[in-house]
């Protein structure tokens, strides 16, 4: 409801909305230390381990779009700009 509510307003008050979409955002998260991740090895790789301890999201990791939303909040408030209370994926400077 919200993006419908920043459309109508752009559009009455002749404003322009920017959008971003990156391609590979889930793989430029880094995993903080207090957030230790283990995967199992894929079938074929062989070499003495059975699982490998992640530094930076995945793509199918469950916490990937909690990293990455984390550090975007964070870059943005950064930049002062600050989530909607009703929406958080809408920033507002």
């Amino acid at each position: 409801m919200a993006i419908r509510i920043l459309f109508a307003l752009a559009a009455h008050e002749d404003m322009e909305i920017d959008q971003m979409d990156a391609v590979t955002a889930f793989l430029q998260s880094n995993i903080q230390s207090t957030d230790v991740v283990w995967v199992e090895m894929p079938i074929g790789f062989k070499k003495g381990t059975l699982a490998c301890l992640l530094k930076k999201g995945l793509y199918g990791l469950k916490q990937s779009t909690r990293l990455w939303a984390r550090d975007v909040r964070a870059k943005l408030t950064k930049l002062n700009y600050h989530p909607l209370h009703s929406n958080e994926c809408i920033y507002f400077h």
